[in-house]
């Protein structure tokens, strides 16, 4: 079974290349969102299926971002 890491981030560019590297580097599978409710419906989706989560802090549609 592959490792799973979620990528939470709203720019694009910083997404992919976080993700390129991590999949490359150490050949992780990544799932991307872009804001908090793509974060939840993707959390629902996978039911604790992913190993480590990459947290943007300032995503415009979270409470304190």
């Amino acid at each position: 079974m592959s490792k799973r890491v979620l990528i939470v981030e709203d720019s694009k560019s910083v997404a992919s290349t976080l993700s390129l590297m991590i999949k490359e580097n150490l050949g992780y599978k990544t799932v991307l969102a872009s804001s908090v409710k793509e974060c939840a419906k993707i959390l629902l989706e996978y039911k604790g299926k992913f190993d480590v989560a990459l947290l943007d802090l300032g995503l415009p549609d979270s409470t304190n971002g």
